[in-house]
């Protein structure tokens, strides 16, 4: 309880540091990037992560994996659905009245979330009909993907795939990265003529990652079967 009381603190006070320096941009009249709302995000999600769910191991709270975790997280994403679909009516509404034309992106957003959940209800019917229609049996096919994948491996793809994003997407985005200002030392700027050398750099660096990382599980589990 004791640690997550601390980690808890941190991470708020990691927020306020982050709301504070998109309080001082708004004042002095620069405009908010991205990475402030992101940061931001972020660490909200790790707090209020990290304030609702107990561990396993010390049992000081609720566990998602329980049968009152699943019905917490089950009614909060029905809560969320429709409370997402009011932010994004409401912010069509004031993007109106203070541009005077209604945000082309946003409509569509929120056209989706209008189809979306009643869409997800019908395919998820059809997986428990006996005989599923197509969807249904693409539905199908996925759970049964997904339930034979191991938790360590699922948590590999989660990384890879946050990696990837950090590296390709995110830190371009940011203007700050070093990782491809390292990209544009060694290799250059990116011209029209495919280089692929840069590509081959990351999917090493992907590759020592994904190794260290492998061997670092493997010395936990050989650390842990010596203990038992």
């Amino acid at each position: 309880m004791k640690s997550r009381m601390v980690v808890s603190i941190l991470l708020l006070i990691g927020c306020f540091a982050i709301l504070g320096n998109i309080i001082y941009k708004l004042i002095a009249g620069d405009g908010i990037v991205l990475s402030d709302v992101i940061f931001l995000s972020m660490l909200l999600l790790f707090f209020f992560f990290t304030i609702t769910w107990g561990s396993s191991k010390k049992k000081d709270g609720i566990l998602p994996s329980e049968e009152l975790g699943k019905q917490i997280q089950h009614k909060s994403a029905s809560v969320s659905y429709y409370m997402i679909v009011s932010l994004l009516f409401v912010g069509l509404i004031i993007d109106r009245i203070v541009t005077g034309t209604p945000n082309t992106t946003i409509m569509i957003l929120f056209g989706l979330s209008l189809v979306i959940q009643p869409f997800i209800t019908y395919v998820i019917a059809q997986t428990f009909q006996i005989h599923p229609n197509s969807l249904g049996k693409i539905a199908n096919w996925f759970i049964e993907c997904n339930s034979r994948i191991s938790k360590k491996t699922k948590n590999r793809m989660l990384f890879i795939i946050g990696f990837l994003t950090a590296l390709f997407i995110i830190s371009p985005l940011f203007e700050t990265s070093s990782y491809y200002d390292l990209l544009t030392f060694l290799f250059g700027e990116p011209g029209d003529s495919f280089n692929p050398f840069p590509l081959l750099f990351s999917a090493v660096v992907i590759g020592l990652l994904i190794t260290g990382l492998y061997y670092y599980e493997k010395r936990s589990r050989e650390g842990d079967s010596r203990e038992h």
